[in-house]
């Protein structure tokens, strides 16, 4: 399901992604492959997400407790 996100922000983001799983045994973790070229963008874009939705879940949290 995560992967699957990814794979839906990187594409959103122009970046060539390919979600590489194991069709034989699904409780392995999945991989997501982009071109080299395009490494360095993916993984700001990664990164900037987890940080968003980190803030985005303290800020949750934050809020129900003042309510």
């Amino acid at each position: 399901m995560e992967a699957a996100n990814l794979m839906s922000l990187l594409t959103a983001n122009n970046i060539e992604a390919v979600l590489v799983e194991a069709e034989m045994l699904p409780n392995l973790p999945s991989r997501i492959h982009v071109p080299s070229d395009q490494v360095r963008e993916a993984r700001r874009i990664v990164e900037e997400a987890l940080d968003a939705g980190t803030s985005a879940a303290e800020e949750g949290e934050a809020a129900s407790e003042i309510q």
